[in-house]
């Protein structure tokens, strides 16, 4: 097993932080973040069994669960922001969804197919995504809530998802310069990914870990 391997593997296993911080803390969480929470062991199943295939040599099997997985993280991203912008933009999240979906499900099928990764539907996603967490922080400035703004839990998923996605982003529309450069030695290409991976599950646990202090703050507030 090479060193990049072990890397992919522990930046797996930091998933369950904050997997084990929403079941810790799931009475005092929103409703809506049991679909972030469903995102969460999706990802660790899909990044767990796939990398252990892709070590044993199965590349096809991590490729279909990576795309299968992409699938649901659009759905529970899509229903996270929808549950925190404004009403108004709703049917703009759906156009937004249906067309995410549908750029992935051609890229799934038909090209370049199951068995390869989506980039051209993953650098839309993470675009999209981008600009979601910057209309999020828009209207958190706007609408300051009742708390302190750092015990808000959605700013730190909101930022957890802005440093993947952005960082996705800016490495899929370099990979092929990247590819040329280090010549096909793509060992920094998925170093900075496995680094922006763990940065955002360390800003989802702080932020899951918000809503206890969120929880008592309201309490101490309404006494």
């Amino acid at each position: 097993m090479t060193s990049s391997s072990i890397v992919s593997l522990s930046v797996t296993a930091l998933n369950l932080v904050p997997v084990a911080i929403y079941f810790a803390t799931r009475r005092r969480q929103e409703p809506i973040m049991r679909f972030f929470a469903i995102m969460l062991i999706a990802h660790f199943i899909s990044d767990l069994v796939g990398t252990t295939t892709y070590i044993l040599g199965d590349a096809k099997t991590a490729y279909v669960l990576n795309n299968l997985y992409c699938l649901i993280e659009i759905v529970t991203i899509l229903l996270l922001f929808r549950a925190k912008l404004d009403d108004r933009i709703g049917g703009a999240l759906l156009v937004i969804g249906a067309g995410l979906l549908a750029i992935t499900l051609y890229q799934v099928t038909v090209n370049p197919g199951i068995f390869a990764f989506p980039i051209f539907s993953r650098m839309v996603l993470s675009l999209s995504v981008t600009m979601l967490a910057i209309l999020y922080f828009y209207k958190l400035l706007k609408d300051l809530p009742e708390v302190h703004i750092f015990r808000v839990p959605m700013l730190w998923i909101n930022i957890g998802l802005l440093v993947y996605f952005t960082g996705a982003f800016t490495l899929f529309l370099l990979k092929e310069y990247m590819a040329n450069v280090l010549a096909n030695d793509l060992r920094f290409y998925w170093g900075y990914h496995n680094f922006l991976t763990g940065l955002s599950y360390v800003l989802y646990s702080i932020g899951l870990l918000q809503a206890s202090a969120t929880h008592s703050a309201l309490n101490i507030g309404h006494r």
